[in-house]
Order: structure tokens, then C-alpha cells, then sequence
């Protein structure tokens, strides 16, 4: 897998399937996502721990993110600091940003996903813009969501069990 740590490293690509997330842990959600992709965009920080100042505990190192994404079939990351300057743009300038280096002809996002300036990359302003976007139905255990946070409120609570099953790999889909 090509990784790159700045738009300025994308080497020349093929047009691509784009999905875009933080990918914390690389659960089984992300792992849906992940698979129905070709490059992904990351961030080597947590957006939600630059937006709020709270620390938020992380599930796995940047490098273990990057060795699950590149088992889910990922053939190039793009890892970006989400920094002031990223969190000031508009889901239109990110995407235009994006395209410039990176020709996806569809964007696959996870259920209920939006991005941008305000969280104004929803499903209908993305249409609008006539992007194609596939959006992935959540993946759930026994019940209920899973999502990084949930796998931490597990962590927390001691079930290490649902923990490990929720970010175990994948094998079918």
C-alpha cells in the first residue's frame, strides 16, 4: 500500500473509490467501508480530540491503522494532520482539494457520515455537488452499533470479549 503524508506524496492515480474517516481501531464497520475502496483518506490525529481539547483514547497506534486498512484491500492512504487549517474547510473546498490529486469517480461513507466546515458533507448537499456517494449500513454485535466509541465504552466497562470481536478482521463480507 502507497502511503502518503501530504497531498504533495499522491503519485499519479487511477480513478478510485475514495472513502474518508479516522478509522480508529479499523472495527468491522470501517472494515465494510474499507473494502469497497481502493484509496482512503485518514488523519494522524483525532478530529474529534483537535475540536473538542478533550483527550480521547485511541485503539490502536497510526501504524497498526495502517497495516488493518492495507489488509482490507486499501491500495493507497493519504494520512493528513487535522489541523485549524483543515477543519476550516467547507466539505466542497476538501473535496476539490482531494480531487486534485486523488480522480475518485465515487465516495463510499459509513451510515449517517458527513465531513466539512459544520458537517454540511451530507448526503444531499454531496448530491448536489453530483457526487457519487455509496453509503455503507452500520455493522452491529448482538445488537448493537459498533463504532470506536462504543468499543471504548466496552473497553471501560471490562468486556474485552465484545471488544476483540468488534475489531476482529473481517473474513467475508
Amino acid at each position: 500500500m502507497i502511503r502518503c503524508y501530504s497531498l504533495d506524496e499522491v503519485p499519479p492515480l487511477s480513478p478510485s473509490i475514495l472513502t474518508i474517516g479516522n478509522f480508529d481501531g479499523v472495527h468491522r464497520g470501517h472494515q465494510k467501508l474499507l473494502k469497497n475502496a481502493d484509496v482512503a483518506v485518514t488523519f494522524s490525529n483525532h478530529p474529534a480530540q483537535f475540536l473538542t481539547g478533550k483527550k480521547i483514547p485511541i485503539l490502536c497506534t497510526l501504524e497498526e491503522r495502517l497495516n488493518k486498512m492495507e489488509s482490507c484491500g486499501i491500495k493507497c492512504t493519504l494520512v493528513l494532520p487535522f489541523d485549524k487549517k483543515l477543519s476550516a474547510l467547507s466539505y466542497k473546498e476538501f473535496l476539490e482539494m482531494l480531487r486534485k490529486k486523488i480522480p475518485f469517480t465515487k465516495l463510499v461513507l459509513g451510515e449517517g457520515a458527513t465531513f466539512g466546515k459544520g458537517c454540511e458533507g451530507t448526503p444531499e448537499n454531496l448530491r448536489k455537488l453530483g457526487v457519487t456517494v455509496e453509503y455503507i449500513n452500520k455493522e452491529t454485535l448482538d445488537g448493537t452499533v459498533i463504532s470506536s466509541g462504543q468499543i471504548r465504552k466496552w473497553l471501560s466497562e471490562g468486556d474485552v470479549s465484545r471488544s476483540e470481536q468488534a475489531l476482529s478482521l473481517l473474513t467475508t463480507l
